[in-house]
């Protein structure tokens, strides 16, 4: 019997999938506890747009990730902080506190996780930082100055 997943069955389906399982699973398991229903003719289409609408955002989600990438790849951005004479900065930059600058400078909203910095800047000079979004990397050039 086919039946339409409800919700997440752990073993046997995913919430929004069309399953073949036995009948006497169906009848006296999922579709007494509302886990599954019936396929019909409705619920085929249905569940044909709703791949088709997935897909659409799945594809739209990853052009926004490219022109993101595009943009901000290439970009500088200078953060002024507090440094003794042999420059070294008072208080290191971490991902943070980049993300904050990025965001003041660039008007680009940041996770802190995107920043490929792998340990805080503690001296004044130019940095290449890799920003990974999605499966995509780009490069942003940080000047650290007094």
């Amino acid at each position: 019997m086919e039946v339409l997943f409800l919700s997440d069955v752990p073993g046997s389906g995913h919430r929004g999938e069309i399953k073949d399982v036995t009948e006497g699973y169906a009848r006296n398991f999922l579709l007494p506890r509302r886990l599954a229903t019936r396929v019909t003719d409705q619920s085929r289409r249905q569940y044909q747009l709703d791949l088709q609408k997935r897909q659409h955002q799945i594809e739209r989600a990853a052009e926004d990730e490219r022109t993101f990438v595009s943009n901000i790849s290439g970009s500088t951005v200078q953060i002024r902080v507090k440094a003794n004479d042999q420059g070294r900065l008072f208080q290191g930059i971490d991902r943070h506190s980049l993300a904050e600058a990025i965001y003041q400078q660039l008007k680009y909203r940041l996770k802190p996780d995107h920043i490929g910095l792998q340990k805080p800047i503690k001296e004044v000079g130019t940095y290449s930082i890799p920003i990974f979004i999605g499966s995509h990397q780009a490069n942003l050039s940080v000047v650290i100055q007094t």
